[in-house]
């Protein structure tokens, strides 16, 4: 039985707040630290938003029960990569344009472009029905 669309939509925004939450604190904390460059920061939210995420997107907002599959790790692997390097160039991009804004509000503004890219492909092409 295929589950209707605005299903998906609501517990993924519900799934979205609870990983951007918990991906954006581990982040926001590492970039106000100036301890630790972009590049290591968005690596280290990523791989908690992809663990976090993979299990969560699949299970509970897709509700697909093929996550042990190989293919499907595979692909939301290397959604996340093109998500940790969109989000690189996004902070180092916004906060070096010469505009005055910071890391951290530079990483705020990257959340729903990159959102909008994430549930797309986990949609059509990694959870597809």
């Amino acid at each position: 039985m295929r589950i209707p669309s605005s299903g998906h939509k609501r517990r993924f925004g519900a799934a979205g707040i609870i990983n951007i939450l918990g991906t954006n604190m581990i982040l926001q904390l590492l970039l106000a630290s100036h301890g630790v460059t972009i590049v290591l920061a968005t690596l280290i939210s990523q791989v908690f938003n992809g663990i976090f995420g993979y299990i969560m997107y699949g299970k509970w907002v897709f509700r697909c029960n093929a996550i042990t599959q190989w293919r499907l790790p595979l692909a939301y692997a290397a959604l996340m990569s093109l998500l940790w390097c969109i989000n690189t160039a996004g902070i180092q991009s916004i906060s070096s344009a010469g505009l005055g804004i910071s890391r951290n509000l530079a990483a705020l503004a990257m959340v729903a472009p990159l959102a909008i890219l994430s549930y797309a492909v986990q949609k059509y092409l990694i959870f597809r029905p």
